[in-house]
């Protein structure tokens, strides 16, 4: 027997089971050590890496990085309730955004950022506020530019938000001081009036009333000015204009207070006379008419002196004809005018006379054609009444 086969006898000789045994033991170890391994890196990705990031989420979110915050909650899927924070922390960032927007006075995208809270914390209670604010801020910015009148509406849709309501007041009693400069006091006096209680918006209620009596006087309109007047108390004055003075004026001018006003003819007369030259052969058509009216104002002036207007209205005859259902008329008027410091008894013109008797006024109208015809001369006259008056001036 050779060397090599006497190693080889010396060999173990093991069963075939147990040779089988013995070559299997390695591969379950590594089996095993495997599925260790798989679990532990489900364990990570399921369990330790979500935890983790859900964790960073949540640091981030106490931070105030809700925008940070927001993409890891959404990286996390379904992951416990990561969708739900997800929103909250958009809705958070939206929050942020409109605090910020509105303490830079920025109202209006303020208001949008919290629309777009829906209804974290108490968003829909600020977006209101922002609303409201925003109002607010554009009254004060009209008002500043003196556009009081877009203040007035900006500060009533601020409605109770600070103090727009105090607000409103004021704007209107600046809308009365400007247009108390401007002249136009009815509109002051509106303006005044939407202002009661504010400041000194009594007092100038008052004023408007003096300072309309005294252009009343002005214009003409005694007795408008005397009945308003006498509406004010005694010893008030504004701008140097005083009721009392204003009163004792109308009452030295009372002559012609008494003539101002719309007085109603009681009858009015015309008549077309038909002259032949050669001859002084004449054809005459007469009517009569009511309810002509005049019109009398008398404007007292700087100097103390009073100009007083008056316009009668009247009808007349235009044409002649041996017919009378071809005769044509045509309403008329005539104006009058005289300065003076006390009321005259006649007014005239080149063709009209107004003769004034207390509270009587006799109308005389008198025009003459002499070319239309080489054989006539035509004359046209009205006389009338006006003695009833309809209202005073």
């Amino acid at each position: 027997m050779s060397e090599e086969n006497d190693e080889l006898a010396e060999q173990e000789v093991l069963p075939p089971k147990e040779a089988e045994k013995r070559s299997k033991k390695p591969l379950v170890i590594g089996v095993c050590v495997a599925l260790a391994l798989a679990l532990i890196v489900v364990a990570v990705i399921r369990v330790i890496l979500p935890f983790a990031n859900y964790r960073a989420a949540e640091r981030a979110f106490e931070k105030g990085d809700y925008t940070a915050a927001a993409e890891k909650y959404q990286a996390l899927g379904d992951y416990k309730d990561a969708r739900e924070k997800a929103g909250l922390a958009v809705q958070a960032g939206h929050y942020e955004a409109a605090q910020t927007a509105f303490q830079a006075g920025k109202f209006h995208t303020a208001h949008y950022e919290f629309q777009l809270c829906g209804d974290y914390q108490d968003a829909p209670a600020r977006s209101k506020e922002a609303t409201l604010a925003g109002y607010y801020a554009d009254g004060e910015t009209a008002a500043q530019s003196g556009k009081y009148e877009q203040a007035v509406e900006a500060f009533k849709k601020a409605k109770d938000y600070r103090d727009a309501a105090e607000k409103v007041l004021e704007a209107y009693f600046e809308l009365g001081m400007a247009c108390m400069e401007s002249g136009e006091y009815n509109q002051a006096e509106a303006h005044f009036i939407s202002a009661e209680g504010y400041g000194d918006s009594a007092n100038m209620l008052q004023a408007t009333k003096l300072m309309r009596a005294e252009k009343l006087m002005k214009d003409g309109k005694l007795n408008t000015a005397k009945a308003m007047l006498q509406e004010l108390p005694a010893g008030f004055s504004y701008n140097g204009v005083s009721v009392d003075d204003k009163l004792a004026t109308l009452e030295r001018h009372s002559d012609f207070v008494a003539l101002c006003g719309e007085w109603n003819s009681r009858d009015m007369d015309a008549s077309v006379r038909q002259t032949h030259i050669s001859t002084g052969l004449w054809d005459e058509w007469t009517g009569d008419g009511t309810n002509y009216t005049l019109t009398v104002t008398c404007a007292i002036n700087d100097d103390d002196t009073v100009t007083m207007k008056a316009v009668a209205n009247y009808w007349t005859y235009i044409n002649f004809s041996t017919l009378s259902g071809n005769l044509k008329t045509l309403d008329m008027s005539q104006t009058f005018s005289y300065t003076g410091t006390s009321a005259p008894s006649v007014m005239q013109t080149n063709s009209a006379k107004l003769t004034i008797s207390g509270h009587t006024f006799k109308f005389s109208h008198q025009s003459v054609n002499d070319t239309y015809s080489l054989y006539f001369r035509y004359t046209y006259k009205c006389f009338g009444t006006y003695d009833q008056l309809v209202e005073a001036y």
